[in-house]
């Protein structure tokens, strides 16, 4: 989180020359940039909700977000004169990712999904209650990539369905597993980015009242903790290895007023309430010194874009209408953002198919959706 001599850092960084690593009047510090684009509540509509936006546009499905993430990348990357293959472009998905999903996903077992979002590059995600639709290991199956058995549900159509390995750093911190007493599914609770040598780390975490929303026999062996506790825990634990730069990935949810919900377009600054700010005011608590500058909301399927202190929240809606566009800066020095990072929620507008076919992901995702609808 940012310190008080971030606004001097600040000034330092818009008086640097754009480059991916941009040295500020002291030779010792450098300023390096950071997007992050992220979805949430994505529930496997790979093709959209046949959806408008306010001003009438169409949204798209993943396909159309594949051309908008690259193109927000690429543009971002032009700006900092970055190198393709950079570490300074994260994508996130806060939870839902799969489950309540229409039948051109869902007959498949969520299985396109998956191969859309592998094609689209996704980082880092987090676990929501949809996950356990099914049970943990049937998520944890299609995660992998595994293929599937007699006892699979919807075997018939997908025992030879293509599928591929999700290459997602998934994390969940407060979920555990009665028996072995550690986090479900052998799942991380944070996963560590360097970006030019800075480390930003994300910590996963779902609301903890799954046991109220899903199935009794899919959460027997589950046990939910206080989402502020293991927070805590783990900004402490990061603390001791220096991690200043932190993110939290989190299925929890959050609102804002009813004239900030009303348009994404307006991206008005509005008081900010729900389970996301409930968790930080605890987290503050427990601990006072905890660094989190940013976090990726989801589950209450809203629009939000505001901040609660020096903590920018953002969630896009749900089924992929939209994303958000979070930009930051890092200190080579201090290891921390050097101020509270900006953010954007944009539609996914739907883009032609003429432009589609142009844009390597776009074509490829366009083709996963056609083959799950001939399935």
């Amino acid at each position: 989180m940012i310190n008080k001599w971030s606004i001097s850092l600040l000034a330092a960084a818009v008086l640097a020359s754009t480059s991916g690593v941009q040295a500020d009047a002291k030779s010792t510090e450098k300023i390096v940039p950071i997007q992050i684009l992220s979805i949430n509540d994505l529930h496997g509509y790979i093709e959209g909700n046949n959806d408008t936006a306010k001003n009438g546009k169409a949204i798209g499905g993943l396909d159309s977000l594949a051309f908008h993430f690259q193109n927000e990348q690429n543009a971002f990357n032009k700006q900092y004169k970055l190198k393709a293959g950079n570490t300074n472009n994260i994508s996130v998905q806060s939870g839902d990712l799969v489950g309540g999903s229409p039948a051109t996903s869902s007959l498949l077992q969520d299985q396109p999904t998956m191969n859309a979002i592998n094609e689209i590059g996704f980082d880092i995600g987090t676990l929501g209650n949809h996950e356990f639709d099914e049970g943990i290991n049937e998520f944890k199956r299609i995660l992998s990539g595994t293929r599937p058995n007699f006892n699979t549900p919807n075997y018939e159509n997908i025992f030879d369905y293509t599928q591929t390995k999700s290459k997602m750093s998934m994390v969940v911190s407060n979920i555990i597993d009665k028996k072995t007493k550690k986090i479900v599914g052998g799942f991380k609770p944070y996963t560590i980015k360097t970006v030019n040598g800075v480390q930003v780390a994300f910590i996963g975490v779902v609301t903890p009242n799954i046991h109220d929303i899903v199935m009794e026999q899919h959460t027997k062996n589950i046990e939910g903790i206080d989402p502020p506790k293991a927070i805590a825990k783990y900004t402490k634990e990061l603390r001791s290895k220096g991690v200043k730069a932190i993110t939290v990935v989190a299925h929890a949810g959050a609102e804002m007023n009813t004239e900030a919900n009303s348009s994404i377009e307006t991206q008005l600054d509005a008081k900010i309430t729900g389970e996301v700010v409930t968790m930080l005011r605890s987290i503050n608590k427990l601990d006072p010194k905890n660094s989190i500058d940013l976090v990726f909301a989801g589950h209450s399927h809203k629009y939000v874009n505001g901040t609660y202190k020096n903590t920018r929240i953002v969630q896009g809606l749900n089924y992929g209408n939209a994303y958000s566009v979070v930009k930051g800066k890092l200190s080579t020095k201090t290891k921390d953002f050097i101020a509270t990072p900006s953010a954007t929620i944009k539609y996914n507008y739907t883009q032609t198919s003429s432009t589609l076919k142009k844009n390597a992901h776009s074509k490829k995702v366009q083709s996963i959706i056609s083959d799950a609808k001939k399935e």
